[in-house]
């Protein structure tokens, strides 16, 4: 699809029915909370830093584990489990990874270290 917008890029994370991350090492995992705060539920790996990124709104498999990861997406086409994993990721994204809660979280952490 070559380099996307980003408008682009929240469309097709909005119109999935889920995205799968299978990695076994991401930095971070940055398009899972861009995901999740479009209300698109995760798959993604229990490695790295990927579950504290996904939260409640992903379900962790172990990406070697190749059934397993089928029956993952298979569970994306039961309407509880992906509205409880959208609800849940999305409440997640929304208090964990704003401007405010990584501001907030970021001055926390300076006024640990100012006391050292």
């Amino acid at each position: 699809m070559g380099k996307l917008k980003n408008e682009e890029i929240a469309d097709l994370y909005h119109d999935a029915l889920a995205l799968i991350l299978p990695s076994v090492y991401e930095g971070f995992g940055i398009p899972i909370a861009e995901s999740l705060f479009t209300g698109t539920p995760v798959i993604t790996s229990p490695f790295s830093a990927l579950p504290e990124a996904a939260g409640p709104g992903g379900i962790l498999v172990d990406p070697s584990h190749h059934e397993a990861l089928a029956d993952c997406m298979k569970q994306m086409f039961i309407p509880e489990i992906w509205q409880k994993l959208s609800d849940e990721g999305s409440m997640y994204v929304h208090t964990h990874f704003t401007a405010q809660a990584t501001a907030a979280q970021l001055n926390g952490l300076y006024q640990k270290l100012k006391d050292y």
